[in-house]
């Protein structure tokens, strides 16, 4: 069975403090976009693994290998041979890893006729990544939480153009939250199409100011972005891969020697 696991934005990612358990408290509404990966599982006498296109981390297991270790362990599924292909950078605020782990859990949900409803498919996820429960259902929804607590949000971005540039700058997750600024809540009903070009002065992404200070080459994006006529830029999730809305067709001529993804959402 093949699926095309998708990355997400970050419309907004604002951090409220640090929880007891060292996880931080934020609020985001994530996005789905088409920029994405390919996955083929299919059941086998051993399990194996294996990738191609861009890299991944070594030396460890793979988040689709994690998912089904789990689901394995609770509900006696046999072993399977996973293929990745990686379309989506790793560790750049895109949730690639998150999104292939989702996407292992609903195939196998699938593949082997489990019935697992999305909230125990969540549930599952969250115990792999605080992303990974978002691209159960795909959809636009306000995350709260570390980011597991979810609900759908209105916002449709259809018909606008995205662009997303992916510089290859590699920002540590633990680096990026400890240097994050703490804005706090954001009022997330206030956030839709109609009010596109006041996002900028409603919501901020809280790792910005560092990953900038640290790389202005990713400041330098978001403003190459905007002056392109972009409605709306940021970057997405602790970085650093940016994009811009545009109600136009780009020309990316300034962006080709980086990863770039331009669709019509």
């Amino acid at each position: 069975m093949i699926t095309f696991p998708r990355a997400k934005i970050n419309i907004g990612l604002q951090i409220l403090g640090k929880r007891h358990d060292g996880f931080h408290e934020i609020q985001t509404i994530m996005y789905p976009i088409g920029w994405h990966d390919g996955l083929e599982i299919n059941p086998s006498t051993e399990s194996t693994f294996s990738y191609y296109g861009l890299p991944v981390p070594t030396g460890g297991t793979n988040t689709c290998e994690t998912i089904h270790q789990k689901i394995q362990a609770r509900y006696g599924i046999s072993n399977i041979d996973l293929h990745l292909t990686k379309g989506i950078p790793m560790g750049a605020g895109l949730g690639g890893g998150s999104s292939d782990a989702a996407y292992t859990a609903k195939t196998l949900n699938q593949l082997f006729d489990l019935n697992l409803q999305d909230d125990e498919l969540e549930a599952l996820c969250a115990e792999v990544g605080s992303d990974c429960p978002f691209f159960v259902k795909d959809i636009a929804q306000f995350c709260e939480g570390r980011g597991e607590r979810l609900s759908a949000h209105p916002l449709d971005l259809s018909g606008l153009w995205l662009v997303a540039v992916n510089p290859g700058i590699h920002i540590a997750t633990g680096s990026a939250y400890q240097n994050a600024d703490h804005s706090g809540p954001f009022n997330h009903n206030s956030i839709s199409r109609d009010n596109i070009e006041s996002w900028s002065g409603l919501i901020k992404n809280d790792f910005e100011r560092f990953a900038f200070s640290e790389h202005p080459e990713i400041a330098k994006i978001k403003d190459q972005m905007l002056n392109a006529g972009a409605v709306y830029s940021a970057m997405s999730g602790s970085g650093s891969t940016v994009f811009g809305l545009f109600r136009e067709q780009q020309s990316l001529s300034w962006a080709f020697h980086y990863q770039v993804w331009n669709e019509q959402l």
